[in-house]
């Protein structure tokens, strides 16, 4: 399948995990709890390795080992994967021409927040205090009541975070709303910026006894 947003253009492949370089990242056991119990919920963005990886990994002491992959966004996650020894992963493979400043400054930060989130549900789950996930996740208070509000955000939006296709405050209006008007909402929507799901939100919202022709513009949930 493939994939394009004004980040990056890339593919979904199924690659062995073995032919992904993890850069020498520790897996954390909070990613690998959640993972175990929830699953994969975002694609790690990965490269096709280039002269320049091998290069570099060679000067660092990194031993190769044929690896096709570079990881741009996930590292955690595949280090998770790596731990709980599964051999293949579901990645998005970010073509040779994407714009790498533009993929790790914008897609990083909204795959960053997908990775706390899964971490911290992990801890959840585990019976975790607050004060004692803040510590773990190295977070403040702020942070962790803004990742709460993230949880709310359905499979499909998660996915479009994760792909940069989205902002994270607009991740954080539709979580306002139920799944299901969450994916309506991309399924309606011409545009998916914070203005456009405010709108949403506001119409969600809004009694249809107060203002009935509103409900016209709203799709049709089965």
């Amino acid at each position: 399948m493939r994939i394009e947003s004004e980040v990056f253009t890339g593919t979904i492949r199924v690659v062995p995990v073995s032919s992904i370089f993890g850069g020498g990242v520790q897996a954390r056991p909070s990613m690998v709890r959640s993972i175990k119990s929830r699953g994969l919920r975002s694609l790690p963005v990965v490269r096709e390795v280039r002269d320049a990886d091998r290069e570099r990994w060679a000067e660092e002491g990194f031993l190769d080992t044929g690896f096709e992959y570079a990881i741009e966004a996930g590292r955690h996650r595949i280090a998770a994967i790596k731990e709980l020894n599964i051999q293949e992963v579901p990645v998005i493979v970010a073509e040779d021409d994407a714009d790498e400043t533009t993929l790790v400054e914008n897609l990083v930060r909204g795959r960053n927040l997908i990775s706390e989130l899964e971490a911290l549900e992990g801890l959840l789950d585990a019976g975790k205090e607050p004060e004692d996930i803040q510590k773990e996740l190295g977070i403040f208070k702020r942070d962790l009541n803004r990742l709460r509000r993230l949880s709310n955000m359905g499979k499909v939006t998660r996915g479009k975070l994760a792909a940069g296709l989205i902002a994270p405050s607009t991740g954080e209006v539709l979580a306002k709303m139920p799944e299901q008007y969450q994916e309506a909402f991309f399924k309606a929507a011409d545009k998916t910026t914070l203005k456009a799901a405010r709108e949403f939100l506001w119409k969600y919202r809004l009694p249809s006894n107060q203002l009935d022709f509103l409900a016209e513009d709203l799709p049709t949930l089965e």
